[in-house]
């Protein structure tokens, strides 16, 4: 049984409630005091806030235990509400709650299906945490196995996270950043390769269960997609190459390479497809990180269009984004990695291209 006063659960809401305009407006690391914590591994540093404490190894013991404890005003009425606490120091854990509306997931339990996700794979945790008054834990993981087919400049982490107070649905992403603190969990929770995020409800639990192939699949296709790009690197392609295959897909698409003259002016008509197969191309040579000479650089190219935009774009960019990586587009650049790495399929969108190209 919890007692608490009404006064204080009005104080303990608003306070939470505003943590995360103060996040927003100051950079936090939201080790907000000495029941907060952040553990990371011997030999790897406190990180930037300095409040990082070395533990030799760690493991989801580190969590406190939290319960479930009934809620009753001072004069010993019993409400439908329940409250975590934790077990070292008694004091709650995220706000009060209806166990018949609301399903927390405690970081045992998150823990325990990565965990059980991970087997058979090389891993490390890295860092854990508590913060926000223990209202909010996450744990960062370094995927070790993939390390060797890592591109430059390139780490993979699996991060972890959620909220014991109603906010920031427990979820998981592939990223590249360690998670130490606040500023760094919320930046992956928001730009990392999204793989579960679980509403809070009733359901809660059996979701978290249902999460656990995704975690599988996602590493898995990690390491395959890298490994596949290894090998693209290897294959040599050419500036006329790169331009079959992306007028073969433009084709493909819908897109007409006919020359159309304007029967009022007699001019050219501007081609949309042959603009976009030149922009392409351009990428191919002088995309990010792109050097105009592999089979690598013809898909830079491309995935750098298809999330950008073309140069003279009126759309919102972020939701060019939404759309290649979430939308249609997805499911595009997957097309296209397919063609470039089967040589039948490579060599059937190269003519496919020529002979829309022909009819410049």
């Amino acid at each position: 049984m919890y007692v608490i006063g009404v006064g204080a659960i009005t104080l303990r809401q608003n306070r939470l409630g505003m943590r995360h305009l103060e996040s927003e407006i100051v950079m936090s690391h939201g080790i907000k005091n000495n029941r907060d914590f952040v553990y990371g591994l011997v030999g790897q540093g406190k990180d930037w806030h300095g409040l990082t404490i070395e533990k030799p190894s760690l493991s989801r013991e580190l969590f406190p235990i939290m319960s479930e404890e009934e809620l009753v005003t001072k004069g010993g009425k019993a409400t439908p509400w329940r409250v975590l606490t934790a077990g070292d120091d008694g004091m709650p854990c995220g706000n009060p709650f209806n166990p018949k509306s609301f399903g927390y997931i405690l970081p045992q339990r998150a823990w325990e299906m990565v965990s059980d996700a991970l087997s058979g794979t090389h891993y490390k945790v890295e860092r854990m945490g508590m913060l926000w008054d223990r209202s909010f834990w996450f744990v960062s993981i370094s995927l070790d196995e993939l390390k060797a087919i890592a591109r430059p400049n390139e780490a993979f982490q699996l991060n972890f996270s959620g909220g014991l107070d109603g906010n920031n649905s427990p979820q998981g992403e592939l990223s590249h950043i360690r998670a130490v603190c606040w500023n760094t969990i919320s930046a992956s929770r928001n730009t990392g390769e999204y793989l579960f995020k679980i509403r809070q409800t009733i359901n809660s639990g059996s979701r978290l269960d249902e999460a656990k192939d995704e975690v599988e699949k996602a590493v898995g296709m990690a390491m395959v997609f890298n490994k596949t790009l290894a090998t693209l690197e290897s294959q040599e392609a050419t500036l006329e190459i790169a331009r079959f295959a992306y007028a073969g897909d433009v084709a493909r698409h819908g897109g007409d390479f006919k020359i159309k003259v304007s029967s009022k002016t007699g001019e050219e008509k501007e081609s949309r497809a042959r603009n976009t197969v030149d922009e392409l191309a351009d990428l191919f040579k002088t995309g990010d990180g792109n050097t105009g000479e592999t089979r690598a650089d013809i898909l830079n190219g491309y995935t750098q269009f298809l999330t950008r935009g073309r140069k003279d774009s009126k759309k919102n960019i972020w939701s060019q984004v939404a759309s290649s990586e979430f939308g249609g587009n997805a499911d595009r650049k997957a097309a296209f990695l397919d063609s470039l790495t089967d040589e039948e399929q490579f060599a059937s969108l190269c003519d496919d291209g020529k002979h829309a190209l022909a009819n410049v």
